[in-house]
């Protein structure tokens, strides 16, 4: 009899705590419509243009616990990279089930009061709901569950460091063979750190770079190589490496540029160019 006794509370204890964590979790899982009957409407335009542009913030999935780094520029491209301290993807999401460090880079647009973006040829649009300061956000494919939260936004870096800077961390520009794995045969986007402009750039196993503007504004593959005036030149050329730099031409402007890993950045400094890093080359497969 005792034994049945304590079977049965055993039994209806456990059957309660699981009830009530599952009610919990439920209740944890925040819908828009919870916010929208607490009155909390989602950011409008200018709101929004105040939090994300210019800014990289710091993305958390609230229910799988995985962090990405996504870095909203004044021209309208994002670029998104997995964070070291994200878990294994827990659940079927795709989008952003990107190896660590891995960038993506896509166009974004701020309108009628969401955040309107793609990945992997998918659009979407994001809207940003402010709960108490704690910015919070739920995608249009989220099925009315605010799943995400925007933490640590800051400026994007433009902060000058020129090639002594990376010398007095003791840092060495990469020598010919870390170059070689780094862009033979690959396509990496070229990003100018102070003017947010883009560049996709492709390096053929047969010495031929070719260069595609990928920015908003046409010109600014004029401004890329300094050029005011005049058509601009064929984007293909040859390229080579040669005492730890890479070696190009574009039009009749001959340059080098020789590349630091910084941290988890590889940054460019071009000749010409006072010394100044100018560049990020981000490696889309690495």
């Amino acid at each position: 009899m005792k034994k049945t006794v304590l079977v049965f509370v055993s039994t209806t204890v456990a059957a309660i705590w699981l009830t009530t964590s599952m009610v919990a979790a439920q209740q944890v899982r925040l819908t828009v419509s919870q916010l929208e009957d607490r009155g909390i409407s989602n950011l409008d335009d200018q709101a929004l243009q105040s939090l994300i542009v210019d800014k990289t913030l710091v993305i958390q999935n609230l229910y799988s616990d995985e962090y990405y780094e996504a870095s909203y520029y004044l021209g309208g491209w994002r670029a998104l990279k997995t964070l070291p301290e994200s878990q294994p993807a827990n659940n079927d999401d795709e989008e952003f089930n990107i190896d660590p460090f891995q960038y993506t880079i896509a166009p974004y647009n701020i309108e009628n009061s969401r955040i309107s973006t793609t990945f992997g040829g998918e659009n979407f649009e994001v809207s940003v709901y402010d709960v108490d300061g704690t910015f919070l956000a739920a995608r249009t494919r989220d099925e009315g569950f605010v799943n995400w939260k925007l933490i640590a936004a800051q400026a994007v870096d433009r902060e000058a460091i020129t090639e002594m800077d990376l010398r007095a961390q003791g840092l060495e520009p990469l020598n010919e063979r870390q170059l070689q794995i780094l862009i033979v045969g690959n396509t990496l986007i070229v990003r100018n750190r102070i003017s947010n402009q883009f560049f996709e750039t492709s390096f053929g196993s047969d010495g031929t770079r070719t260069l595609s503007n990928i920015s908003d504004e046409q010109i600014n593959a004029s401004t890329f190589f300094l050029f005011s005036d005049g058509p601009l030149p064929p984007a293909s050329a040859q390229y080579n490496i040669s005492g730890n730099n890479i070696i190009t031409t574009y039009g009749d402007m001959n340059f080098e540029m020789r590349v630091y890993l910084s941290g988890d950045k590889y940054l460019g400094v071009r000749s010409g160019e006072n010394g100044y890093a100018n560049w990020e080359l981000i490696d889309l497969v690495r």
